[in-house]
């Protein structure tokens, strides 16, 4: 797998699988090439015994700050190309993070943010560098989260802080997201790596068809609305394209000024 993706780097530590987002000039922005990359990786890994856990992090200042909003690939798109493009792009990561057999493991390094958040919440355990910021900017820019937040913040953190962290869009620090469970741990940034490599060794020592059925079991007991959850994402963001918050949203985002939402 090593070798063969534009905007991610894939390596090997014994049964360890490393995804590194690599656009570090954009904060691994996910733009359609690093959609279809972190796709791929985790369906080839789906199918790969030997793997016993992954890690996904991102090179440079972030792990990811979600959707590219620069991406020109899909302005102007109808409503059913939208929508198929959400359920192709951060609606499917999540499905596969969550039902690849092994444990999936985030190293947070620097900032998570929107999508990238997401998919952070999709893996199974989280460590975070102590530089790292966490936040959903969506009601910031007249969008909507997806990738199944809207179960998963919840119930992690509870329904009164998700709530606070969706309506302020404000960035938790890495302290903060320990202390209201976002993240298991908190590191050093020069630390993170190598603390992540060792939790995956741990578990690569336990049996690994046990580990497979726990997270299978635990995943149907707490997450078995998923679809449900996933599907009115999709519907939900889909009518908030079409409002001028929205449009406002991206425009200000493009000028680099504080939007003036209308409730419209």
């Amino acid at each position: 797998m090593a070798g063969q993706f534009e905007t991610l780097l894939a390596e090997r530590d014994e049964h360890t699988a490393i995804l590194t987002m690599n656009r570090p000039q954009a904060l691994n922005a996910c733009n359609v090439g690093l959609w279809r990359d972190l796709r791929q990786a985790f369906e080839a890994l789906r199918k790969d015994n030997e793997i016993r856990a992954v890690i996904l992090t991102g090179a440079g200042r972030a792990f990811s700050v979600g959707a590219d909003l620069k991406e020109t690939a899909w302005k102007n798109e109808t409503a059913a190309q939208s929508h198929a493009r959400i359920e192709s792009h951060q609606q499917d990561l999540a499905r596969l993070i969550l039902s690849i057999p092994v444990p999936v493991i985030a190293a947070i390094n620097g900032y998570a943010l929107g999508g990238g958040l997401e998919t952070a919440l999709a893996c199974d355990l989280r460590l975070a560098a102590s530089t790292a910021r966490l936040g959903f900017p969506e009601s910031r820019v007249g969008s909507f989260i997806t990738g199944g937040a809207s179960i998963l913040l919840p119930r992690l953190v509870g329904l009164s802080m998700a709530k606070n962290m969706l309506f302020t869009g404000r960035h938790v620090p890495a302290g903060e997201a320990r202390t209201i469970g976002l993240v298991d741990e908190v590191l050093p940034e020069a630390d993170l790596k190598s603390r992540a490599i060792e939790l995956c060794r741990d578990i690569g020592r336990s049996a690994p068809l046990s580990v497979r059925a726990m997270k299978a079991t635990l995943n149907r007991a707490i997450l078995g609305d998923m679809e449900a959850a996933l599907a009115n994402e999709t519907l939900t963001l889909l009518s908030l394209y079409g409002t001028a918050d929205h449009r406002e949203g991206s425009v200000a985002f493009g000028e680099r000024r504080e939007p003036v939402f209308r409730g419209q």
